[in-house]
């Protein structure tokens, strides 16, 4: 089993790394076209936009990760008839919250013009929403058909399978945009690549479970099962209005404090960030259906110990990231868009604490998903929503911070509330272990990446004179050269970077 395990870990890793690389090169090739064709304003929009349907989401109800937990054990026990009850129940659920969110977003309709730029002159206003918010919509009618795969340690298959269509819009996209500069084509074509990958995976699901298409012999939830998908529901639902104000609102406060023309240049950043995140995003779910299968299967020891190598692994992306970030963020943006779309190097340090913030967080979350423990952090996103939104608005509108003040509000808020309690949670509720013993893997972890990004900030500054694409590449060797060597020097005597290597290394370790 444990083979088994290693080799899907392996797989998924190593197909979505694949995958991220040619979804962000075509992510760069399409916002350059927009930028060129379509104008900052309209991509300032398409950030608003997306904000906005991020925050209909909430009805979603955070459902998703609840479902796919109760699912863990019925599949790794082959109880064929649970898994079509759950998996009637979920379809009935997402149904029914797709309509929900579009009858939301039609509400949202009358609003839109106090939310969007006054200044900004959108055509065809009104449509473009009604395409993004039917985009969103016909996600949820086969949502429930992707949980099974991802629940059977196959997250690879659902990310191929999203990537071919992503591709087909893409393409299609791009000429769309060179040949006729339409937005509506563009939106046209994101949509039927949403309807086809849907109806794939449903397809994909269905062959590889083919006892979903006959009907369950009970209709009926056993009562215990149904109570606790209610608590994790309840649970994912508080965590998902905290994840929605925190990351769901930047665009918004943006556009309404400051401008579309500043949302337009804040989305190139974080089209890099954001396509980063989902690559770590894709490389940790593909590991959460492993981690709650070692949860039912294995130890206390085992989970605890899969957490502290889960935790050193995230971490260690985050050192990298961040450290490249820091160093290359406005040489590139220069390279690709000119120095008039660059934010200064607080405002970049700033957008790197927070994607590194974020990321050390994954560890916890991963877990906290995995086994079933969204309940016990219910009021967590609650006052983390507060601080956040009341502290960005505040150095917005008080102490006139911009874009700074939007990410300085994310950046406290996630300290003082999510970075210890996310933790707290798992070791009290997940492991029955004292929480010390994650304050000093904290302050190892968090001590590390201290010490990367300072010594990232000191790179940036000594190769800040260097200039043209020789200049950003001898940035890139130099930059390397530091952080490899860094990070050795730290990490060297660490159990877990044993681990690490032993693992990439494919070597058998304690």
């Amino acid at each position: 089993m444990e083979n088994n395990q290693t080799k899907n870990l392996f797989k998924n890793s190593f197909i979505t790394g694949v995958i991220f690389v040619i979804q962000m090169i075509m992510s760069f090739v399409t916002r350059t076209l927009f930028i060129k064709f379509l104008g900052v304003e309209i991509l300032g929009f398409n950030g608003v936009i997306s904000n906005i349907l991020m925050v209909l989401s909430v009805a979603e109800l955070g459902i998703g990760p609840a479902l796919i937990f109760s699912l863990y054990k019925p599949l790794a026990e082959n109880e064929v008839e649970l898994v079509k009850i759950l998996m009637k129940f979920y379809k009935k659920i997402y149904t029914l919250i797709g309509l929900i969110i579009a009858g939301l977003g039609l509400v949202l309709i009358p609003f839109l013009p106090f939310i969007i730029d006054s200044s900004a002159q959108i055509d065809h206003l009104y449509l473009y929403y009604l395409l993004f918010l039917s985009n969103t919509v016909v996600s949820y009618f086969f949502t429930y058909k992707r949980s099974i795969i991802i629940a059977d340690q196959k997250n690879y298959i659902v990310a191929s399978n999203d990537f071919l269509y992503w591709m087909m819009f893409q393409i299609s996209s791009c000429f769309a945009i060179m040949l006729y500069s339409s937005f509506t084509a563009y939106l046209i074509f994101q949509l039927l690549s949403t309807i086809a990958a849907n109806l794939s995976i449903s397809f994909i699901a269905d062959k590889k479970f083919p006892y979903l298409k006959d009907k369950p012999s009970d209709t009926q939830l056993p009562q215990n099962l149904k109570s606790e998908i209610k608590k994790n529901t309840i649970g994912q639902f508080t965590n998902k209005i905290g994840t929605m104000v925190v990351n769901g609102t930047d665009n918004i406060l943006i556009s309404i404090f400051i401008g579309l023309s500043q949302v337009g240049m804040y989305v190139n950043y974080t089209l890099i960030v954001t396509s980063v995140t989902n690559l770590i995003n894709q490389i940790i779910n593909s590991m959460t259906a492993t981690i709650g299968n070692v949860g039912i299967t294995g130890s206390r020891s085992d989970s605890v110990r899969m957490f502290e190598n889960h935790l050193f692994f995230v971490h260690s992306i985050g050192y990298f990231c961040s450290f490249y970030l820091i160093v290359l963020f406005n040489p590139f943006i220069i390279l690709w868009l000119g120095s008039k779309f660059t934010f200064s190097f607080f405002t970049v340090i700033l957008i790197v604490l927070n994607f590194s913030i974020t990321i050390s967080r994954k560890s916890a979350l991963s877990f906290i998903d995995a086994y079933g423990l969204a309940w016990y952090q219910k009021y967590k996103p609650v006052f983390e929503s507060v601080v956040n939104l009341g502290l960005s608005i505040l150095f917005i509108t008080v102490f006139h911070l911009g874009v700074d003040g939007v990410l300085l509000g994310t950046i406290i808020s996630s300290i003082t509330i999510s970075c210890w309690f996310e933790p707290y949670v798992l070791y009290k509720h997940g492991f029955s272990e004292p929480f010390k013993k994650f304050a000093i893997l904290a302050v190892k972890n968090y001590g590390t990446t201290v010490i990367g990004l300072i010594l990232a900030i000191v790179t940036a500054l000594l190769t800040s004179e260097l200039r043209g694409f020789q200049g950003f590449i001898l940035q890139i060797l130099i930059t390397s050269i530091i952080l490899i060597s860094s990070f050795i020097a730290i990490n060297i005597k660490r159990r877990e970077f044993r681990w690490f290597l032993h693992l990439v290394l494919r070597k058998k370790h304690n």
